[in-house]
């Protein structure tokens, strides 16, 4: 029963106040570190998101080589993809003259392939000058030109 005694603490103020700091420090202490994995996430998202293209209105940060556009074109008419082919387009506008007949014959290859006749039509009429309304003749006219080497 002694040794009972002697392992009894007694309750003062001033170990009430130490207990209550302890308890009251270990609390702010985790909110802090809530606090700074919020943050942590916070940045882990937004990064995500920057490189799963959560925003499309930004600009892209990966750099744009000419010969992977070219490429790039050139996969997209063997594979008959139209679509990506257009959006391509643009971007072949930027490059220097050098490319420039490379560049009309993607611009000729799209204009034949699009659904709707009267791109066609107004190719020719405005690059040409061609009147006629058959335009089988203007196209079999081009394709039997001899080629200049």
């Amino acid at each position: 029963m002694s040794c009972d005694l002697t392992l009894a603490r007694k309750i003062t103020k001033s170990n009430v106040k130490k207990a209550i700091t302890l308890i009251t420090k270990r609390s702010t202490d985790k909110k802090r570190r809530k606090d700074m994995e919020e943050v942590a996430n916070d940045r882990k998202a937004h990064y995500c998101k920057r490189f799963q293209g959560g925003r499309r209105s930004r600009m892209s940060l990966v750099g744009f080589s000419k010969s992977l556009a070219l490429s790039e074109m050139q996969s997209y008419i063997t594979r008959q993809d139209w679509r990506n082919a257009i959006n391509l387009f643009p971007r072949l506008l930027e490059y220097p003259v050098e490319l420039e007949p490379l560049v009309w014959r993607y611009a000729i290859i799209i204009l034949l392939h699009t659904n709707d006749p009267s791109h066609l039509r107004q190719f020719f009429e405005q690059c040409i000058g061609n009147q006629s309304s058959d335009n089988r003749i203007m196209l079999r006219r081009l394709l039997l030109l001899p080629l200049e080497e």
